[in-house]
């Protein structure tokens, strides 16, 4: 008899430490799982601020494509008269080399007229 209530607490007490296992092991994970989500949600949040900066970025580049394009205009349309108006200007020669990689001459220039902005100084 002595031999069963030894068997019988033992399982008891096996089956205690069982469910103690199995619970620690339940909380471990539902604690992993929170981190998990706490995680992913952390990282849909940076996402989000990031798509948010990507279309602000967007937007001004467009904005600043716009800017540059008509900058480009006006130069293509006002740098010409200035030079014939004043063909020996240091400015205009100044301005002509720094723009000069950034706004070429166009290719329908007359070879006349690009022969002359080469001579200019």
């Amino acid at each position: 008899m002595s031999d069963l209530g030894g068997t019988f607490w033992g399982l008891l007490l096996g089956s205690n430490a069982t469910v103690a296992f199995i619970t620690g092991m339940v909380a471990r994970k539902k604690d992993a799982g929170d981190q998990a989500n706490d995680f992913t949600r952390n990282l849909m949040d940076r996402l989000e601020k990031v798509e948010i900066g990507h279309a602000k970025c967007e937007v001004e580049t467009g904005e600043l494509r716009t800017i540059c394009t008509r900058n480009d205009l006006v130069i293509r349309l006002v740098v010409p008269e200035l030079q014939r108006v004043s063909p020996y200007s240091t400015a205009l020669a100044q301005a002509r080399d720094l723009l000069g990689s950034a706004f070429p001459v166009p290719l329908d220039t007359p070879a006349d007229m690009k022969a002359a902005l080469d001579k200019l100084p």
